[in-house]
């Protein structure tokens, strides 16, 4: 079978994962109830890390595993900004937002970081359910393609 292009299924698929190397994205969960419920961490570390606000930074590559962690959801999403720049080879700064429910004050943050990295918002939209369901609310996807 073949596309309008005259490409084989082999071809396209060929495509897409070049395509999915060539992006870099992180995922902030500022809750850490729903990586509990799916067995990604145990109460126990979870428990520790809302006492010491901790958050992590989770890196997505087509899996979802821990980048780093910070000690505020603030400072998450300031270092995931830093590291999307800093590990991307493009220079056009457009970058693509994902994010779950979360209150006003939350997202005004997140806006204002990404004005203050300079960076062009293309896309702000919200996470698809398949993600929510591991991350849970107040979550926050940043991605940046190499073009």
């Amino acid at each position: 079978m073949r596309d309008e292009e005259n490409k084989s299924g082999a071809e396209i698929k060929a495509i897409l994962d070049s395509k999915n190397e060539q992006f870099n994205c992180f995922i902030i969960p500022k809750s850490l109830t729903q990586l509990v419920r799916g067995g990604r961490i145990t109460k126990a570390a979870a428990a520790m890390a809302k006492l010491f606000k901790i958050t992590p930074i989770l890196r997505y590559d087509g899996t979802i595993d821990k980048e780093t962690k910070t000690r505020t959801f603030k400072k998450a999403v300031e270092d995931s900004l830093d590291l999307l720049i800093k590990r991307t080879t493009t220079k056009n700064n457009n970058v693509y937002v994902s994010y779950s429910r979360c209150d006003d004050e939350t997202m005004e943050l997140v806006k204002n970081l990404l004005a203050d990295k300079k960076l062009n918002v293309v896309m702000f939209e919200q996470l698809p359910n398949t993600i929510i369901c591991h991350t849970g609310e107040e979550t926050f996807a940043f991605a940046i393609f190499d073009e």
